[in-house]
């Protein structure tokens, strides 16, 4: 790309950098979002339509790593799929990694099309339908405009990605189930029901808390306010962030504490397991949750035996373990990165809450931070060191701590 630029478009360009162009290759394959890029327009089609399919890739993948060959490569695997992909149910859709892999991209590709043709329909040229697909089922964020989805000013175009970004954030193995007419099985699952609630109850305080909120699009347009923004808004953000897509319709940067505290919140809970999602994973809130509130009970009632069940599959011992293990390594890690940044970025000036939600958005693969990374800013200005700490914090993010960590144990190979 830079050899088709001029020599002094070439020297000033970001992707004169290599720790740059790694650092938006990582933030593709692991579906981030997060951007080196001031003037994202002024690539060329190629060079963007490669983007995206790299998120789109990334985001298939992951869901065929954890939902088909984890649970069946021997006991190394299916003891690092507990702990990263499914909570207490530890079985694929079908007994063979070949025939399960096949239906996961199916169904994939098949919401893909789908996707695509509806955003064609809403206004979109192909080419920008086919970006924004590969961007949002893989819950990436990568646009084709620096306004992100904004530029399009589309009642439709928002519902239907907030639709899609909500669906990339489900277990892919549900959808299985669903093709097959479980449909009770799937909505008795209870990680998808508290999916479904925390996305319920953040978007409702960041619409309250917008109701009297003047908001500033990524576009740089003021929208006086009202109900219809604040929902729209509102919502869209709130579905962006905890699947961890990273789409902004926004500058939520500009918003008060309540609606950027409850999104950060979210940003760390993520999608569900077996998702394009990152994050922590709602199974693992979910299991916490059981926990805290079975060893409240045995406080008050220390005679009474309670097993912890997650639906009706009771939780036992080592996955507690396993779950708030990880859980606590993840804010080690996430406290590391943020301190590291703090100091590979003195000289810049940074301040706690960009290092802060720096570190927390390429952990958790969500894209845009706060402050000097929120949703109009860019990556682009982070030193070459700075840039590498990200890109391997997207990777732990992406692959989740466990799966990187345990491929160090000569034991897991050797499936002891």
């Amino acid at each position: 790309y830079l050899w088709a630029l001029t020599s002094a478009e070439a020297s000033e360009h970001v992707f004169r950098s290599f720790a740059a162009c790694y650092f938006e290759a990582m933030s593709g394959l692991t579906t981030t979002g997060s951007s080196v890029l001031s003037d994202i327009e002024a690539l060329p089609r190629g060079l963007l339509l490669w983007r995206g399919l790299t998120q789109w890739l990334g985001g298939g993948g992951i869901v065929v790593l954890f939902v088909a060959v984890l649970p069946m490569i021997g006991v190394g695997g299916k003891k690092l799929f507990q702990a990263e992909a499914a909570g207490p149910t530890h079985q694929g859709v079908r007994p063979r990694i070949r025939e399960t892999a096949r239906i996961l991209w199916i169904i994939y590709v098949g919401l893909t099309l789908l996707q695509t043709l509806l955003l064609r329909v809403f206004g979109m040229s192909w080419f920008d339908a086919a970006n924004h697909t590969f961007a949002t089922l893989a819950t990436g964020g990568f646009s084709t405009r620096n306004a992100s989805v904004a530029y399009y000013d589309s009642w439709a175009i928002d519902l239907t990605i907030i639709a899609f970004m909500f669906l990339g954030g489900v277990n892919f193995g549900l959808y299985y189930h669903l093709m097959r007419g479980r449909l009770r099985l799937v909505w008795r699952d209870p990680e998808l029901r508290l999916y479904v609630a925390l996305l319920t109850v953040g978007a409702a305080i960041v619409a309250f808390s917008l109701l009297n909120v003047r908001i500033v699009t990524t576009a740089g347009e003021a929208v006086e306010p009202s109900l219809a923004a604040a929902i729209r808004h509102g919502v869209f953000q709130v579905v962006s962030i905890q699947t961890t897509t990273g789409f902004a319709t926004a500058d939520f940067d500009q918003w008060g504490f309540f609606a950027k505290a409850a999104l950060v919140a979210l940003m760390f809970v993520g999608g569900c397991a077996g998702s394009t999602g990152g994050g922590v994973k709602v199974i693992r809130v979910l299991i916490v949750l059981k926990v805290v509130l079975a060893e409240l009970d045995r406080a008050f009632r220390p005679n009474v035996v309670q097993s912890v069940k997650v639906g009706r599959t009771p939780v036992d011992p080592e996955l507690r373990l396993a779950t708030l293990a990880f859980i606590i390594l993840f804010g080690a890690v996430f406290l590391s990165g943020a301190i590291l940044l703090m100091f590979l970025e003195q000289h810049q000036g940074i301040d706690f809450t960009t290092a802060a939600t720096a570190s927390a958005t390429t952990l958790n693969v969500v894209g845009p931070g706060l402050a000097a990374v929120g949703p109009v800013r860019n990556f682009g200005w982070f030193s070459a060191p700075s840039l590498g700490v990200m890109s391997v914090l997207m990777v732990l993010g992406r692959l989740e701590l466990f799966a990187i960590l345990v491929l160090l144990r000569r034991r897991f190979w050797q499936g002891e």
